[in-house]
């Protein structure tokens, strides 16, 4: 390389440094590992889950919010096989409620148990896999309603695609449907 190519490349190295530095941080952030990890195989699995939830003095505020107090020894038990309503004003706490239950955050003081266990302790892929959720925000994906109910479940069989819309209580209007569960 003569001295001159030299001088004409040395301006480009800036370049090439503030890229090999952004390069870098976004490895960083690929490679972190969040601290609630839906990917951990650590945890216990219940044999038979009933279905009891408890909060017991629940403290929670959202990272990017910590000033914000939403829930203040929060406390409630969900008795298995029991029909509950959060009720209240929008912002009071009731999608955070589930969200802590489902772990996608953790509560900063107090305990929630599923069956007596705190949900800390339980695999957290497997506890999912035991919860269904139907939001007040729907989504449906542009297939059929058959592939949006597998959407969760991507080897169910066709029985537990009804026994799910059963349980939605969508199976009757499904079935009216011109194409059924291919709309």
């Amino acid at each position: 390389m003569s001295c001159r190519s030299l001088g004409m490349a040395l301006p480009e190295v800036k370049y090439f440094t503030e890229a090999s530095v952004a390069v870098s941080r976004i490895f960083n952030r690929i490679d972190r590992i969040p601290e609630i990890d839906g990917d951990d195989t650590k945890g216990t699995q219940l044999d038979k889950v009933r279905g009891e939830v408890e909060f017991q003095h629940v403290k929670f505020t959202y990272p990017s919010r910590p000033d914000s107090l939403v829930l203040k020894d929060f406390n409630l038990k969900i008795e298995a096989g029991k029909t509950v309503a959060l009720v209240g004003a929008s912002g009071s706490g009731k999608s955070t409620a589930i969200a802590l239950v489902q772990r996608f955050y953790d509560a900063n003081s107090g305990v929630v148990r599923v069956d007596g266990v705190d949900i800390k302790c339980l695999q957290l892929k497997w506890l999912r896999s035991q919860m269904g959720l139907v939001s007040q925000e729907h989504a449906l994906f542009a297939t059929t309603i058959k592939e949006n109910i597998m959407f969760a479940k991507h080897d169910a069989t066709m029985n537990e695609v009804l026994t799910a819309a059963t349980a939605a209580n969508a199976h009757d209007f499904i079935r009216q449907l011109p194409d059924g569960y291919e709309t």
